[in-house]
């Protein structure tokens, strides 16, 4: 399926181009053999038409521009018989020397010739490699451009992350190939097959960051590392992602708590304090009240009576102000406490006391 995908975005791009098979040579470099016959000088040769022939030969091989697999496989075959004319020529020169030792000029113009079919055929061989070395370089240099656009778009999609693929050796996938519109096919189906694997990987990205944000956001503190732990298969990564979530809401709760019962604390704490400075207020006023009631601002002694007479009841306000002064507390707390006193219990424990 993901194939088929790439498929159809590969169509909506392509732009046709002519494939056919490695082409034959157009340019005719054939010459017509050369003869020489002599005897003492030359007797009959064809050299003239000969050296036309090769003028013009030259001509045309020399202005073949290496641009199309027809110029290459041209320039190639005008190279490899320019070697066997050389070859030729050579032998034509030996011939010619075993009928006469005296035909210098002839043997400088073949040998003229040689050199020049040897310069051409050797500079024909150099420039073919090096224009195929420079459009394979070319084929595979549009191929890395072409893939580092297409993962800098995926990129783009789920960014902050970054695709840890390993690239595509195009350089490799054309090896062994001759033609180059059978090294330009390979490069196109590993250009292909590598943007189908960024695909996949892009689009399990997407889903997780889409999933992390759905349960998770606000919370991407959480995943300095997710560059790596985003790789991992969905369920563990899922798993990972909301143990992480889950721990961080444990935490913010038990600080929260924590927060609470510090502040229940001190509330209280403050409430001690305030009951305190009362408690010390009243016990402060109280000793005050019964200073301002005895002579001389002393607490009076209690005065021991006759234990023949029977002594008097004291009244309600002295049996406050005694317990008041006892228990250092407040009036209306001593009140509070002869109210909740159960005086029948109390008088039968008297009773039986006596």
């Amino acid at each position: 399926v993901e194939g088929w995908d790439q498929f159809e975005k590969d169509v909506a791009e392509y732009v046709p181009a002519e494939i056919v098979e490695k082409p034959t040579a157009e340019v005719s470099i054939e010459l017509p053999a050369l003869f020489v016959h002599a005897k003492g000088e030359i007797t009959t040769s064809n050299m003239k038409e000969y050296g036309l022939a090769l003028a013009d030969r030259l001509e045309k091989v020399r202005a073949i521009q290496l641009v199309t697999d027809q110029d290459f496989s041209n320039a190639e075959a005008a190279a490899k018989l320019f070697r066997e004319q050389c070859q030729k020529l050579k032998l034509a020169k030996e011939a010619m020397l075993e009928q006469t030792l005296s035909i210098g000029e002839a043997a400088r113009m073949i040998d003229a010739w040689h050199e020049d079919l040897r310069v051409t055929a050797l500079k024909l061989e150099k420039d073919v490699e090096k224009e195929k070395e420079a459009k394979k370089i070319n084929i595979v240099t549009n191929a890395r451009n072409a893939y580092g656009e297409y993962i800098a778009s995926l990129e783009k999609e789920i960014s902050p992350i970054r695709l840890e693929l390993n690239k595509p050796d195009f350089a490799l996938a054309m090896k062994g190939k001759k033609l180059f519109s059978a090294m330009q096919n390979a490069v196109d189906n590993a250009l292909a097959n590598a943007k189908i694997e960024a695909d996949s990987m892009a689009k399990d990205i997407r889903s997780k960051l889409a999933w992390c944000k759905e349960i998770g956001d606000g919370m991407s503190f959480l995943f300095p590392d997710l560059q790596q732990i985003i790789t991992k298969a969905m369920d563990d990564f899922k798993l990972l992602v909301s143990t992480r979530i889950e721990r961080h809401k444990t935490d913010e709760a038990a600080k929260i708590e924590a927060q609470r019962v510090r502040i229940q604390q001190e509330e209280e704490a403050k409430a001690r304090k305030k009951v305190q400075d009362e408690i010390d207020r009243d016990a402060a006023a109280f000793d005050k009240r019964v200073q301002d009631r005895t002579p001389g601002g002393s607490v009076p002694a209690i005065k021991m009576t006759d234990s023949t007479k029977a002594p008097s009841r004291p009244s309600d306000d002295e049996l406050i102000d005694a317990l008041s002064l006892r228990f250092r507390v407040h009036e209306s707390k001593v009140i509070e406490w002869l109210l909740d006193m159960d005086l029948n219990a109390a008088a039968e424990r008297l009773a039986e006391a006596v």
